[in-house]
C-alpha cells in the first residue's frame, strides 16, 4: 500500500496513482508493503532517489532549480522537461551505467520495475520545505554517459502545462 497525500494506493504498484491523482502534491509519504510493514517514511528526502525492493519501484525526488546554498556542485544535476511527455534526468554522480543501480534503471521494464518521478521547482516555498508533485510513472527511452548517467524518460501521461513550463530549461 502507498499513501500519497491522504490517498491509499494498494497492489504494490505506483501505476495506479496516475489514474487517480491528477497531480498529487506530497511533502512526505509512508511506504508499506502488502503486509503493512513500513518500508520507509519519507518526510523530506535528503537523497533524490529511493528504491523499494518489495515494490520493485524507484522513486526519484527532483528539485529543478538548485541553489548553490542548498546543493553541492556534485548534486547540481541537469534535470528538466524536454516536453510534456519526455523528462531528462541525471542519476547520482556515483552511479555508472554498468552498476547494479544503473542496470536496474536501464532495464526496468524487462525486470518488472517501476520508475516514479516526483518534482518540485525549488527546495523551499515561503520558508518551508516545498512539496513535490507526482508526475507519474515513466519508461526508459535512452541514456548517455556514466557517473552520472543522463537519462530520457517517457511519462505514461502528460505532465500539467504549468509543470512543463517550470521544468523546461528552454522556457524563459
Amino acid at each position: 500500500m502507498l499513501p500519497i497525500g491522504g490517498i491509499w494506493i494498494s497492489n504494490g504498484t505506483l501505476a495506479e496513482v496516475n489514474k487517480m491523482k491528477k497531480y498529487v502534491r506530497v511533502v512526505g509519504a509512508v511506504i508499506e508493503n502488502e503486509n503493512g510493514k513500513i518500508l520507509a517514511a519519507l518526510r523530506s528526502p535528503r537523497e533524490g532517489v529511493k528504491y523499494f525492493e518489495d515494490l520493485k519501484t524507484d522513486i526519484f525526488f527532483i528539485t529543478l532549480n538548485k541553489s548553490d546554498k542548498d546543493f553541492s556542485p556534485s548534486t547540481q544535476y541537469e534535470d528538466y522537461a524536454i516536453n510534456d511527455r519526455l523528462f531528462h534526468w541525471q542519476s547520482q554522480s556515483r552511479t555508472s551505467d554498468t552498476s547494479p543501480t544503473g542496470k536496474r534503471y536501464i532495464n526496468h521494464r524487462q525486470t518488472g520495475n517501476h520508475i516514479a518521478l516526483f518534482v518540485r521547482e525549488y527546495k523551499k516555498d515561503s520558508g518551508y520545505t516545498a512539496p513535490f508533485t507526482f508526475l507519474g510513472i515513466t519508461d526508459y527511452v535512452s541514456h548517455t554517459g556514466s557517473q552520472p548517467i543522463s537519462f530520457v524518460w517517457r511519462l505514461h501521461e502528460k505532465m500539467p502545462a504549468k509543470m512543463v513550463q517550470a521544468a523546461n530549461k528552454n522556457v524563459l
